[in-house]
Parts: C-alpha cells; structure tokens; sequence
C-alpha cells in the first residue's frame, strides 16, 4: 500500500503474524512499518483495543496490522483507518497472487474495491469480485412463483450488472473475474474465498467501538469465518 504507514502488533505475545502480513502490504519504497505493542496481560480486550485505535489516531496511521481475536474486531470497529487481520500462525511473504473483493454495489464496498485495485495492480495480481444475493424466500413467501421468479430475476440482473461495472473500473492491466452467489453473504464468500484467495478486502461503515449488532456485521463474520488475510476498509477510506 504506497505511502501508507501501518501500525504492527497488539499483546504481549508472538506479533509475528501481524507482521508477517504488514511486510506484504507495505511498499517498501514509500511506507513505513511501526511496531505497536499494547500491554494486553491483566487487560480487558476493549481496554487493549481503546488504546490501539487512540495511537493509531494520534500518530496517524492508514492501517493497522493485527493478529486475530476479539480485540481485532473490536478495533475494526472503532478504528480511523483500515485494519487488516492476519489469521495464527501466519507466515506468508511476497507479492500477494490473488486478491478477493466482497462487493454489493455501497460506497463502503467501492472503497474496499478501490484499495484492492490499487494492490492487486502493485503486485500484478489475479482479482475476483464477490457478490451475494441474500436468499429472498422467507421474506417473499407471499408472493406468488411466477412474480416471485420474475423479482428475483430482476435482483440477479441488476447484480451481475453492478458486478461488471465495478469489473470494468479495474485500472489498466488488472482484469478482475465476478462471481455472483445466493445465500448468506458472510458465509457464502467464506466458502468460496477460502484457499483461493491470499487476500480479501471489504468495506465497512464506521461505527463506534461499542457500536455492535447482535448478529454481527459481514465484515466482522468474514474476519472470523476465512483463514486467509482481511483487509476491513472503512468508509470514505480506500
């Protein structure tokens, strides 16, 4: 990421993943690496994430490069800037080879595809576009088949249309791939990311670190459910 200055390491334990990750997003020519470590031992996880999103705004950063756990997603939560989470034991290095996009068409997800583009045209990498339709048939179930049908139609072409054109945006020598699902959007592209992706990049709306649905955003399900890197990018960011 050019000219951006991640924040590395949470706890006080191994922060080789976080760094791990944070070498592979940092461009070496215009970035800078900070190591960050909060004392997490006798720490309440939203104590330790509070402190982490007050440095990151205090000094500035674009990203903050966490390990996994419940102080990520806290952090992704509040944080001012985008936050990427390196799942355990992670030691990859290098260019990334395939960066994975879950898209619906929102200001938040065309900043996620943006920071995409921009990684996968530094690292010559292969991208593919998520996009799912959540299944309509509780919702809709009293609606006769034959509208239900000629909705749900008009749902998929209107995707796969949104889907092309974030595709077309693609800067010169990234041709990214769609890939339209129905179901549930977290999991759905949990599925499909998982070991095919080295990356995958999302939006999300800033919130607040207390602020938190009871079933949990998409983002937040991704962060837990791939066991690959996730790129969270928050609104107006990217």
């Amino acid at each position: 990421m050019s000219g951006r200055r991640l924040l590395v390491g949470i706890g006080d334990d191994d922060d080789g993943d976080a760094m791990a990750l944070a070498l592979r997003l940092v461009d070496p020519a215009g970035s800078d690496v900070v190591p960050l470590h909060v004392e997490a031992r006798h720490r309440r996880p939203a104590s330790v994430a509070r402190g982490l999103i007050d440095s990151a705004r205090d000094r500035g950063a674009d990203v903050v490069v966490l390990g996994t756990g419940r102080t990520s997603l806290q952090v992704a939560h509040g944080a001012p800037c985008a936050v990427a989470v390196a799942p355990a034991g992670y030691r990859e290095s290098g260019p990334f080879r395939h960066i994975g996009v879950a898209y619906d068409g929102s200001a938040e997800a065309d900043g996620a595809l943006r920071t995409a583009y921009d990684l996968a045209g530094r690292d010559r990498a292969a991208v593919t576009l998520y996009w799912t339709i959540v299944d309509g048939r509780v919702a809709y179930a009293g609606i006769p088949s034959p509208e239900f049908d000629s909705l749900a139609q008009d749902v998929r072409r209107g995707a796969q249309e949104a889907l092309d054109a974030a595709a077309d945006s693609a800067p010169e020598g990234v041709n990214p791939e769609t890939v339209l699902l129905r179901g549930a959007p977290a999991q759905d592209i949990a599925k499909e990311a998982t070991g095919v992706v080295d990356l995958l990049v999302v939006g999300a709306r800033r919130r607040g670190l207390l602020s938190r649905t009871l079933a949990g955003s998409v983002s937040d399900q991704l962060l837990l459910g791939v066991s690959e890197p996730v790129l969270v990018v928050p609104g107006g960011t990217g």
